[in-house]
């Protein structure tokens, strides 16, 4: 299961966030693709976006974001 953060801020509507655990990597891909499609979709009708982060972590690696894993197995 992953885990997606997402975190973001369009124009007056203050900033959103949610936190979804998907069980597989397609749904984490759809969800994180959906949402950076909304948000490019308002930022292209003229609102402003400011401050747009989204984190993915798999659940099993105990709470480490997937980038971290990836350089802690590259110094292995």
């Amino acid at each position: 299961m992953l885990t997606v953060n997402l975190e973001y801020g369009i124009g007056n509507t203050g900033t959103t966030e949610s936190c979804v655990t998907l069980g597989s990597y397609e749904e984490a891909r759809e969800f994180a693709h959906k949402a950076l499609d909304e948000i490019l979709e308002a930022v292209k009708a003229g609102e402003e976006a400011d401050n747009g982060i989204i984190r993915i972590w798999d659940d099993e690696s105990k709470g480490a974001l997937i980038n971290d894993l990836w350089i802690w197995e590259a110094l292995k």
